[in-house]
Order: C-alpha cells, then sequence, then structure tokens
C-alpha cells in the first residue's frame, strides 16, 4: 500500500485530478446557487466525483502510513491538515447531514488547489520560507510604522492645517458654520507671524485664515 501511494502514477493522476477539479470550480455558475440549471447540475456531479476520488485518496493514505499515532502518520505531516480538512468537509457534504445546510461548506473547495502545493517541493520550501520570514519581517512592519509615523508629525508640525487656510471675505466667521472665502482663488494662501496677512485676487482683498 506504501508503495502504491508513493508512486509517481499515483502521484500524477491526483495532481491531474486537482487540476481537473479547479477548471470545473471556476467554470461553476455562481448565479445559479441551486443548481437549477443542466450545466450547474452537472459541473455538480462531477464535484461529487471529485470528491469521491479524494476520499479514496485519503482512505489509501491513512491505510498505508497510519492516521496519527507514531511519527510517519498522515496528519503527523502538516501538509496534510489540508486534505483532510477538504476531505472531511466533502464527506459532509456527501452525506448532507442535516439536509441541504451545508451549501456554506462548498467555500472549502477553493482550499483544493492548495493540496498541489505538497506535490511540488519547489513551492513547499518557498511556502515554508514565507511562513519562517513573517516573525522578522514583523520587525521590518514596526520600523516602517515608526518611519511613517515620525514623518507625519513632521509633517503636521511643518504645515499646521495651512492646506485649510483660504483668503477669506471676513477678517472673523459670520457664524460659528459659516466663513465665505474668496472662490476665485483656488490655491493656498500664506500668512506672517502675526496670523493676518492680506491676499488679493480680482480687486477684492480677503484675509489668509
Amino acid at each position: 500500500m506504501v508503495a502504491l501511494v508513493e508512486s509517481r502514477v499515483f502521484e500524477v493522476t491526483i495532481m491531474t485530478l486537482i487540476l481537473f477539479n479547479s477548471i470545473t470550480l471556476a467554470l461553476y455558475d455562481y448565479h445559479d446557487r441551486d443548481d437549477c440549471t443542466q450545466w450547474n447540475k452537472n459541473l455538480q456531479l462531477s464535484g461529487t466525483i471529485f470528491s469521491i476520488c479524494f476520499i479514496c485518496e485519503s482512505v489509501l493514505k491513512i491505510i498505508a502510513y497510519g492516521f496519527i499515532i507514531h511519527e510517519n502518520s498522515y496528519l503527523h505531516d502538516t501538509w496534510n491538515w489540508i486534505d483532510f480538512t477538504v476531505v472531511l468537509v466533502s464527506v459532509l457534504e456527501l452525506i448532507q447531514v442535516p439536509p441541504r445546510k451545508l451549501k456554506a461548506l462548498r467555500t472549502a473547495r477553493v482550499l483544493r488547489p492548495l493540496r498541489s502545493i505538497k506535490a511540488l517541493p519547489g513551492m513547499r520550501k518557498l511556502i515554508t520560507s514565507l511562513l519562517r520570514a513573517l516573525h522578522p519581517l514583523s520587525y521590518a512592519v514596526m520600523f516602517m510604522f515608526l518611519i511613517f509615523m515620525l514623518f507625519g508629525i513632521l509633517g503636521i508640525q511643518q504645515f499646521n492645517g495651512i492646506q485649510y487656510q483660504r483668503c477669506r471675505l471676513t477678517p472673523t466667521p459670520l457664524s460659528p458654520t459659516s466663513w465665505p472665502y474668496d472662490k476665485s482663488i483656488d490655491r493656498l494662501c500664506t500668512q506672517d507671524g502675526t496670523g493676518i496677512y492680506e491676499c488679493v485676487g480680482e480687486g477684492v482683498t480677503s484675509w489668509c485664515r
């Protein structure tokens, strides 16, 4: 049994099934969630066939390696956790307990293409390296956050709200919610040290506030 599940033919067969299953998932029409059309019925039937194939694959590997007891068992390999999760969801979907209440579990089918990572050693090493790099990268993220915060504080102190200053038509607001400004001047105005700097636009004297 071990020779069977570790054979090249078995591996290629499973990869081919994953490929065709990914294609069928992409072709599914999600406008017809109740599978009323013949197109979705055929895809649903093919999904059931793929589920049975993957269940058989998982059963063969559990028989060959064991389930969880010894160090070479099926679930001892963390890459098989995705496989077992997908298989478990497929079993629940096939037995329909409770009936027609498990359609939300179809979302787990999108995990099936991830099973191909285990069969690609190069991709598996890349994913493992990325996961191991997450912790050191957190320090780089914290450093960049401090840099952005430093420049944010510097910008606030430097501009000091000047982006919101306009050439007001009156030296003081007319009301708590109304302070008219010269709409003919679309640029930002500046002010001197006293905070009262008159700006002229089209012959209209206004105050930069």
